[in-house]
């Protein structure tokens, strides 16, 4: 390794030493510091074409609308926006009729693990009675079971009956009634209606109803508290083929989502809006039961097309209200545009801006360079172009486009003059030959900018192009290697200036001759023959050398980091795979209260429901919380029984996997960051968690973009001509073809495409990647 380095030195003492007789050689502009070149090839933003430079650039408008609407019987305020790039400046809010909304109110919860069975062989029907003490509507209601054997489908009911007080028992009158909602996990269970319920004062039952029960492999439990909050409440049983009273102080664990008539005055509740991450008080208005919010001189961008304001109250209650709005946005557009710069002629300036009229009072502003000149606006409502620049507004700095001269679908097409700015070219010599270093300079404008230098040879055909950005003043040296058989003839050179707002030109013509320079001669006066050696050449040839020696001694170390991370990228991608399809269920808890607010289920395989159960139960008996989980997402792994389990903690929430072995590294990585997108999307519901879940069923899209969860699922083809595939998708869409045709079924599983060669594996896993993600491997359902 030593000798490697000396040999190294050795190299970069003899490179400088030859540099510095190079240099000592070269004519012309020695004391000028040659800046870095850029060189664009072609397909750039500049275009050059007969003595004329077209530079593509983008303008800067500033757009600003204004949108007045109102919203009726909300508990929220969603406001759309022409896209995410939109802020907003102003808002005012004015609400009526503000009520009280949806809540969940819980009539009976228990730590008892006690269930009523519902069975053919056992009771086919249970209630428990209502007490409804004011005019109150009902959504739907929660309900403390599971259900065990076969599914029970739509075979038990759901229902809210009248009540016959002199029996205690359901009289028969149904109000509402659904299908029974119950998952095979011991759990709180949705039971949503498909329309709202108006109950009055007085007694109601709310029923579980299996008397038309034909399957005698259906058994369903429903949790009951022999201990409860409200002990004169009567259950009954159908018994028999009628109904019967069952007794008080077994009552079964239910919630109700309702809403009672009730009304408020903002300040009676500490009503606030949130907006930009702040809480602003609504004041109470002129009229009982309304209230105003104006937020003034704000620039907030949302990042997100639409504009959500949370309304909070210190009751922690849903509320239901009418609102009207005034909000004021404002927005940054590009717009596609150029400069035209030639000889003997002003700057012509294009701009193409593509202007849509949003929501109301909508209008464009453009701020143009002081230089700028003969500003034409010229508008295409698809009848030809109308020159309309006596109908815009101008101002010294800045023009205005007005909401009633935007007409939808329009073309717009800006124009503008300026001066061509003059600046200093320096030729010391005009004569050149081959193998020569052709110079010059230029002082450039006082602004920065960029100069264009293009060079012509004696045929017309460009032979250099190259951009160099200058500072203001600044002198640019331009150097280009005259080749050993150029054509001869005049050269020009042609320099263009061009900043954001202005540009100039200047020209220059060079003599080169095509003859040879006169050879290197070597002792006594022999000639080298077959080449010509010139300093630049032995320059270039040393430069190649340091090169080629510098390239192998890293080469090897390059290659063995690029082979390592390939590998890993690979086994990243394998294990994706194979932790997708190892994940059996899935569980998101609800802290504080223990109920599933997210589960799902992966596997066709039976789920031991009553080991899950008992897993859970221990972690609420138990009181399993996972140090520093309020800062970041915390993990462990759990055996219970025959399971094993990965439970990861963050914030109000656990996440429960349940896994057919021991997952990768890289699922825990996975696990965590989908724990903070829950939180990022979800974690204001959570904190204010009153046991509805309408609102989580997003998390199922965060889960497939984490876990990548579709790989569980039944799969078909969706071929579509539109799609590009490559030889190796096409490969495994044949395989999956074939698979469905062999086992006569509509759909086919990922990992049926599988072979055993791991090899041939992480290629098969990332073409089916590809091909979900193309969607021409959709889920059947």
């Amino acid at each position: 390794m030593k000798k490697t380095n000396k040999k190294i030195l050795i190299i970069i003492i003899l490179f400088f030493s030859v540099f510095f007789l190079v240099s000592r050689s070269n004519r012309g502009i020695s004391h000028l510091k040659i800046k870095s070149y850029n060189h664009f090839p072609f397909g750039s933003n500049i275009e050059y074409n007969n003595e004329t430079l077209i530079y593509s650039r983008k303008f800067q408008l500033h757009e600003t609308t204004e949108d007045i609407a109102s919203k009726n019987k909300v508990d929220s305020i969603n406001i759309t926006l022409p896209s995410s790039t939109w802020n907003i400046t102003d808002l005012e809010l004015n609400f009526t009729s503000i009520k009280l909304g949806r809540e969940v109110k819980t009539i009976e919860d228990g730590d008892k693990v006690k269930f009523e069975e519902l069975s053919k062989r056992t009771e086919l029907g249970w209630g428990i009675q209502l007490n409804i003490t004011e005019p109150t509507t009902i959504f739907g209601v929660y309900l403390y079971g599971f259900w065990a054997g076969n599914s029970p489908n739509d075979e038990i009911l759901v229902q809210i009956q009248g009540y016959n007080s002199s029996l205690n028992i359901p009289n028969g009158t149904i109000y509402n009634s659904k299908t029974l909602n119950f998952s095979q996990i011991p759990s709180w269970n949705l039971q949503e209606f498909e329309s709202e319920i108006q109950l009055n004062e007085g007694y109601y039952c709310l029923v579980l109803n299996g008397s038309n029960l034909e399957n005698e492999g259906i058994e369903v439990y429903w949790r009951y508290n022999d201990q409860p909050q409200y002990k004169d409440l009567y259950r009954s049983k159908y018994d028999g083929g009628k109904w019967v009273e069952d007794g008080v102080e077994k009552v079964f664990l239910h919630k109700l989502i309702q809403r009672i008539n009730r009304s408020y005055n903002p300040e009676e509740i500490n009503m606030t809006v949130e907006f930009g991450g702040t809480d602003y008080n609504v004041t109470n208005g002129l009229e009982p039961y309304t209230g105003t919010l104006t937020i003034p001189n704000k620039n907030f961008s949302p990042n997100n097309e639409y504009l959500s304001l949370p309304i909070k109250n210190n009751k922690s209650i849903e509320l239901l209200l009418n609102v009207s709005y005034y909000i004021r946005i404002q927005n940054f557009l590009f717009s596609e545009g150029n400069i035209i710069i030639k000889a003997d002629s002003n700057n012509t300036w294009t701009l193409l801006p593509d202007i849509n009229r949003y929501f109301y009072n909508y209008s464009v502003k453009f701020e143009y360079p002081k230089s700028w000149d003969k500003i034409s606006i010229l508008r295409d409502n698809g009848t030809g172009w109308a020159n309309i620049t006596d109908q815009i507004q101008f101002t010294n700095d800045y023009i205005i486009i007005s909401n009633n001269t935007i007409t939808p679908g329009a073309i717009w097409n800006i124009t503008a003059n300026s001066p061509n700015i003059d600046f200093t070219l320096n030729a010391p010599e005009s004569e050149f030959g081959p193998g020569q270093d052709l110079e010059f300079s230029v002082f450039s404008p006082n602004s920065q900018g960029n100069l264009t230098f293009i060079l012509i040879n004696s045929l017309g055909f460009e032979e250099y192009q190259v951009i160099i950005e200058n500072d203001p003043g600044e002198e640019v040296a331009f150097n280009y290697l005259i080749p050993t058989n150029p054509h001869g003839g005049i050269w020009k050179a042609f320099i263009f200036w061009n900043n954001e707002t202005d540009g100039g030109f200047q020209s220059q013509s060079f003599k080169i001759s095509s003859s040879a320079i006169p050879p290197i001669l070597i002792g006594n006066d022999e000639e080298i023959t077959g080449f010509i050696v010139t300093p630049q050449l032995i320059f270039i040839i040393l430069l190649s050398a340091i090169i080629t020696v510098s390239t192998s001694l890293t080469s090897y170390q390059i290659i063995k980091r690029y082979r390592r991370k390939i590998a890993e990228q690979r086994q990243k991608v394998f294990n994706k795979f194979m932790d997708a399809l190892n994940l059996d269920y899935i569980i998101i808890v609800e802290k504080n209260s223990g109920i599933n607010f997210y589960e799902q289920l992966l596997t066709t395989q039976p789920i031991d429901a009553t080991l899950i159960a008992g897993f859970l139960q221990g972690i609420r008996s138990f009181g399993i919380e996972l140090t520093g989980s309020e800062e970041q997402s915390h993990a462990i792994k759990l055996e219970y029984k025959n399971l094993k389990i990965l439970m990861s903690e963050y914030k109000e929430f656990r996440i429960i996997n349940i896994m057919k072995d021991n997952p990768s590294k890289d699922f825990h990585e996975s696990i965590k960051t989908l724990s903070y997108d829950i939180d990022k999307s979800y974690g204001e519901y959570l904190k204010d968690f009153d046991g509805a879940i309408n609102q989580f069923k997003g998390i199922k899209n965060l889960i497939e973009k984490h876990l990548h969860t579709s790989l569980n699922y039944p799969l078909k083809v969706a071929i579509s001509e539109d799609i590009k595939i490559d030889s190796n998708e096409e490969e495994l869409v044949k395989k999956a073809l074939e698979i469905i045709k062999e086992r006569n079924q509509d759909y086919f599983l990922a990992s049926f495409l599988i072979s055993s060669n791991k090899e041939l594996n992480i290629r098969n896993i990332e073409a089916i990647f590809n091909l979900i993600n193309k969607k021409v491997f959709i889920p059947k359902n």
